[in-house]
C-alpha cells in the first residue's frame, strides 16, 4: 500500500469508466500478488500515481 494505508476508505463515490478500462482494472486484480486485493486498492493507488506524475513531477 501507500504511506496512507491506517486512512480509512470511507469516501464512497460513483464513476462511469470505459468497458476498456474496467478491463484493466479486472487483469490488474487478476496478475497482483495478492490475491485478496480489493479494487478500490487498485484505484486508490492508481489514482496516487498518477496524481503524483502530474503534480509532483510535472506531468501532463
Amino acid at each position: 500500500m501507500n504511506k496512507n494505508e491506517n486512512e480509512p476508505f470511507d469516501v464512497k463515490k460513483t464513476f462511469n469508466i470505459r468497458r476498456s478500462t474496467a478491463e484493466m482494472i479486472i487483469e490488474l486484480k487478476l496478475i497482483h500478488p495478492n490475491i485478496n486485493i480489493r479494487y478500490n486498492i487498485l484505484i486508490d493507488e492508481a489514482i496516487r500515481h498518477y496524481y503524483e506524475h502530474i503534480k509532483e513531477k510535472g506531468g501532463f
